[in-house]
């Protein structure tokens, strides 16, 4: 190449003066400065600056020596922080500094695990009686006792309140036959034990039988069948004697029983009527009331 012969007949020259166009004073004679290895060629590593071209640009002379240290620039900015490097032998163990000044309280832990039971202490003294707590709960029913024996009987209290049911009738007929009809019924049944009282009163329209008297039997008892089997002191008892003056005789009446109740018990009682004596129909009206006691007096 051209180069080559002008770097070559310059070469005297620029034996003094190599810096100024990149020519060694080593260059073999019709060789360029810039082709390293003399193929006359130019290489594309040859192409230093790499401007495409292999010129005197391009020639390298030998490496000098080295200068002296420069001035130390500027600080550069930070670099990226690197990747953490694998971890490293630990060390021996270093000697044990000096005691540091106490830290903060720390906060609280955790609550450790319950340690094993220690020993019974001696008894302490023994307290202040504290304040009375408040009442538990109502514990669960005990299982029942066997009953114990029966104690005694104590003495009567005092009478108790009497109760009272009351039904009235208006001209209830008695038939002239002497089969017992009924005037009046009363159901009860008492709250407490005791003696129940029934009593009842009225009057009946009679009138005088010719030949006859004319009388009639008012009774108290659970039934028809039955009111006349007691005692006749607790009858009613009417009679208009034959002869009587004519003309409507009204003749009052009472009767009366007593019967034992317990309480929670219903009962039942009737007033009946009946033709003792003579053959004629009678009306009669009145009241019938029963009264409980539950006491007696002394």
């Amino acid at each position: 190449m051209k180069t080559a012969r002008l770097c070559g007949a310059w070469a005297v020259w620029l034996a003094a003066t190599p810096w100024l166009f990149g020519c060694s004073t080593d260059a073999v004679d019709g060789v360029s400065c810039w082709d390293s290895n003399s193929n006359g060629e130019c290489d594309g590593s040859e192409d230093v600056n790499g401007d495409g071209d292999c010129n005197v640009a391009d020639c390298v002379g030998p490496k000098g020596d080295v200068g002296p240290q420069g001035d130390a620039g500027p600080k550069g900015d930070v670099g990226p922080q690197g990747d953490v490097g694998p971890q490293g032998d630990v060390g021996p163990q270093g000697d044990v500094g000096p005691q540091g000044d106490v830290g903060p309280q720390g906060d609280v832990g955790p609550q450790g695990d319950v340690g094993p039971q220690g020993q019974v202490g001696a008894t302490g003294a023994t307290g202040a009686q504290g304040p009375p707590g408040a009442t538990g709960p109502q514990g669960a029913p005990g299982v029942d006792g066997a009953d114990g024996a029966t104690g005694a009987t104590g003495p009567a209290g005092p009478a108790g309140p009497t109760l009272m049911k009351r039904a009235t009738f208006q001209f209830a007929t008695i038939p002239a036959t002497p089969t017992a009809s009924q005037l009046a019924s009363l159901t009860f049944t008492p709250p407490v034990s005791g003696t129940a009282v029934l009593s009842a009163r009225g009057y009946c329209n009679m009138t005088p039988i010719a030949g006859s008297d004319n009388e009639i039997n008012i009774a108290i008892g659970s039934t028809l069948a039955v009111a006349f089997n007691g005692g006749v002191a607790e009858w009613g008892v009417l009679n208009v004697p034959s002869g009587s003056t004519a003309g409507l005789h009204q003749l009052g009446w009472t009767a009366e029983t007593t019967v034992a109740v317990t309480a929670g018990t219903s009962y039942t009682r009737v007033l009946a009527g009946r033709h003792e004596m003579g053959a004629t129909s009678t009306d009669c009206s009145g009241s019938f009331k029963v009264e409980v006691y539950t006491g007696t007096l002394p």
